[in-house]
């Protein structure tokens, strides 16, 4: 991950994050940018950058072995619903995120994110 270029994207573009996030493969946006193999992770992950620190993690318990070199800090989820209070807990501090969506998924080639 080039994290000192994408930081300083960041700051140029004035967004406060940039969220990735992959479901089983569907996203090689994301994958390609945080260096992930083609090994199949089978429950959903989230990457936030943010314009200054490390990268925040958050991934399910039972993928937590294909992180364990995972550049920044992980945090991890079990269920649904830790699922959704952690995102939200990673979101909370951002007045505006990047990440791989178009609404209605007019731009598939795009649009990632469900």
């Amino acid at each position: 991950m080039d994290l000192e270029r994408i930081q300083a994207e960041l700051k140029r573009l004035e967004i406060d994050g940039w969220l990735l996030y992959d479901f089983q493969g569907l996203n090689p946006i994301a994958r390609d940018v945080v260096g992930l193999d083609d090994t199949l992770i089978t429950r959903r992950w989230f990457c936030m950058i943010r314009p200054q620190g490390q990268p925040v993690w958050l991934i399910s318990r039972i993928d937590a072995g294909h992180f364990g070199d995972a550049e920044g800090e992980v945090r991890t989820y079990l269920s649904w619903s830790s699922l959704q209070q952690e995102l939200g807990r990673l979101v909370a501090e951002c007045r505006n995120v990047a990440v791989e969506y178009v609404p209605g998924g007019m731009i598939p080639y795009v649009s990632r994110v469900d």
